[in-house]
């Protein structure tokens, strides 16, 4: 018999103690074990056969304590072909976890007939539960993906590095998936990038970022801003799987801090910046930050070693710093450069064929009508004119358009058109209207040029893009800067339209508007009279999509010489 010093220093092994509690549509399937079995793998099986596995790493609690060792399968999609007579298990290796009702094994009892061989057929091809429970093919099967990594990771790095000479590197679900598994993790869906900004304050970091994502979209690609304005999706075609662009920082205690949060202790950076070394993920050599546990620890806490498919940036142990995210306006301007970067040029629009012929009457009496004279040119200045379809309208009819939008890539593309058709009376200028001077400025020199000539301010789906006090703001210009009067054309959603579905989705700025309460102060706040008011389906029908729209005409008076300025 050993001493008993020797047989007290003998390691207990507990036997497997956890609970599974019951299924929860919506949300997935979780539990705890005790907290010696911090770390163990678990599978999920759906009558026997493997659908998704995960380890015991996430916080939870055992015996009313906090504790390292909880789980979750977030498995949405499974409940969608779960039927009667179904069996759920959750196992370590052979072992079984017992279900909250002391129960190995949970048999669904839901009224349905069962899709389970649908499901595990779908997995057998290889696809896999993703980030959000929804069936997505796995991304180290995915071939088409594959098929342009390589050119699209050496594009993005090469438009990085020539925007603000910084390198970019893998980071978050990549990186991880590199160093736990060697390989892309199944549930992921894209590849995350990110790049160190040499910039120190919020506003820098900002603006840089917003300079890269221009460059971007300046050398064909893609963009869109992610929902939450910290990151950007890059792809090389409409449609086609992006690669996620994060930005990391130093902050001002020498700490890096990176655009999209993280969840442990923060790393250390010095002025030397993040020295990178070559990474393999599959079949992929992609460069890596050589200090990449301490980044791992960072962005995803101690248990970053314990494979999770439930985890979620949105736990509570996210530090994120939200003064860093580009604002609404930085995100309503990359819109519309990705957008009409990507845009040809179109007919003009059913508006601006309405506007036309009401731009000017004929003369009036027989002269007018024997002589067949053609009315002055009418000076129009549109707002938010996108690739200038309707401004090029206008200026093939013969009046002098000033086209005015916020997006690069809009006038650009719109200065080519009227370039290429030989249209001297179209003139675009890029314009933010949060600049009041230079909108002040702009006004102001086209009221001069306009001399007696009627002007017109057009502005179709404008409005509805800005918030409101720039269009107060827009509205105030106007009335202080063409104090000959002015007729005012608009064409915008109205708040019936807020509920039905957009044809270009929901990935940018709306905002619905009260028609009637619009049309209502601007006549009795600012003396407009209205000519024309209508609003309602029809107006604009597009790519199956038929919004409600209000369309109005109005004429905005002189104001007296005393109050001109």
């Amino acid at each position: 018999m050993p001493p008993a010093s020797e047989a007290d220093s003998t390691p207990t092994v507990r036997p497997l103690a956890g609970k599974v509690n019951a299924p929860q549509p919506g949300y997935g399937i979780h539990g705890n074990l005790h907290p010696d079995h911090t770390g163990t793998l678990l599978t999920l099986r759906l009558n026997g056969e493997p659908v998704a596995s995960t380890g015991a790493g996430r916080p939870g609690y055992w015996d009313n304590r906090h504790a390292g060792s909880g789980f979750l399968f977030k498995v949405q999609a499974l409940f969608d072909h779960l039927g009667d007579g179904d069996m759920l298990t959750v196992t370590a290796g052979d072992t079984p976890v017992p279900w909250a009702d002391g129960n190995q094994v949970h048999v669904v009892a839901n009224g349905r007939a069962s899709r389970a061989g649908e499901l595990l057929a779908r997995i057998g091809e290889g696809m896999a539960f993703q980030k959000n429970g929804q069936l997505g093919l796995r991304l180290d099967r995915n071939e088409t993906f594959f098929a342009q990594i390589d050119a699209l990771f050496e594009r993005i790095r090469r438009v990085v590095q020539g925007a603000i000479g910084a390198e970019v590197f893998v980071t978050y679900g990549a990186l991880l998936g590199c160093i736990r598994e060697g390989d892309f993790i199944a549930s992921d869906d894209d590849i995350d990038l990110a790049y160190l900004s040499r910039q120190r304050t919020p506003e820098a970091v900002r603006a840089e970022f917003e300079r890269v994502a221009r460059a971007l979209i300046d050398d064909g690609l893609h963009v869109k801003v992610g929902q939450y304005a910290n990151l950007i999706k890059i792809s090389a075609d409409k449609g086609s799987l992006p690669i996620d662009l994060f930005y990391a920082w130093v902050d001002g205690e020498g700490q890096l801090d990176i655009s999209y949060g993280f969840h442990g202790p923060a790393m250390a950076v010095g002025d030397d910046g993040l020295a990178l070394v070559p990474g393999r993920i599959g079949r992929y050599t992609l460069p890596i930050p050589a200090r990449h546990d301490e980044m791992l620890l960072q962005l995803y806490g101690p248990a970053w070693r314990v494979p999770d498919q439930g985890f979620s940036h949105f736990d509570k142990t996210r530090r994120l710093s939200t003064a860093h995210a580009l604002d609404e306006a930085a995100v309503l301007r990359l819109y519309w450069e990705s957008f009409y970067a990507h845009q040809g040029q179109m007919r003009p629009s059913t508006f601006a064929e309405f506007v036309l012929p009401r731009l000017q009457p004929p003369p009036a009496g027989l002269a007018g009508r024997v002589l067949g004279r053609r009315p002055a040119p009418v000076r129009v200045i549109e707002f938010g004119c996108g690739n200038g379809r309707d401004t090029l309208h206008f200026a093939r009819h013969g009046h002098p358009v000033l086209g005015v939008d916020a997006a690069h890539a809009a006038v650009d593309a719109a200065s080519r058109h009227a370039h290429a058709a030989g249209l001297d009376a179209a003139r675009f200028q890029v314009l933010d209207l949060r600049d009041a001077a230079a909108l002040d400025a702009l006004l102001a020199a086209e009221a001069a040029a306009a001399g007696d000539a009627e002007v017109l301010v057009y502005c179709r789906f404008f409005l509805h893009a800005i918030p409101e006090d720039l269009q107060q703001g827009l509205l105030d210009a106007l009335c202080r800067q063409l104090t000959r009067g002015f007729r005012f054309a608009a064409e915008f959603r109205t708040d019936r339209d807020q509920a039905l579905k957009k044809s270009f989705g929901t990935t940018h700025y709306r905002r619905f508007i009260d028609a009637d309460a619009l049309v209502a102060a601007l006549e009795t706040g600012r003396g407009a009279r209205r000519e024309h008011f209508e609003t309602g389906f029809g107006l604009s029908v597009y790519a199956g999509e038929d919004p409600h729209l209000c369309r109005m005409l109005l004429r905005f008076p002189a104001r007296p010489a005393a109050s001109r300025g």
